[in-house]
């Protein structure tokens, strides 16, 4: 008969993150980065990453723990395409472009922008937002 012990954080030998890892990880998510592009940059999945930093798992690793109640919004590292403010001269030029029957890629190769955040827009613009 196996004897199975329950080997949580860096004792387990299947665990992708050793302390120095998990304290990494805990600083940047501090620092403003989303667990998406923590996720991405140590090979976790997005809800392990929240875990980690809330402490769930890893309970004893060091590295500051996360306090839901106490940290503002921020948005992707990644995600700059969305973080950029459209203005209204930008947004008129883009309902114009529409109106001519230019394509999403189209106009957010002239504008600069994503196709989502031209989607955005046109999609605020139909739906009487923003």
């Amino acid at each position: 008969m196996v004897n199975h012990v329950s080997r949580r954080g860096t004792d387990n030998a299947l665990s992708k993150l050793d302390d120095a890892g998990v304290k990494m990880l805990r600083e940047y998510r501090e620092g403003g980065w989303s667990h998406k592009d923590l996720a991405a940059l140590f090979g976790i999945s997005e809800s392990r990453s929240s875990e980690i930093c809330r402490g769930i798992a890893y309970p004893d690793s060091p590295g500051p723990i996360e306090n839901l109640k106490e940290r503002p919004y921020t948005r992707s590292v990644m995600c700059t395409p969305r973080s950029i403010k459209v203005t209204p001269e930008v947004r008129a030029r883009i309902i114009a472009m529409r109106a001519e029957k230019k394509s999403h890629r189209e106009i957010a190769a002239a504008t600069g922008l994503s196709k989502t955040t031209v989607g955005d827009v046109l999609r605020s613009e139909r739906n009487g937002s923003l």
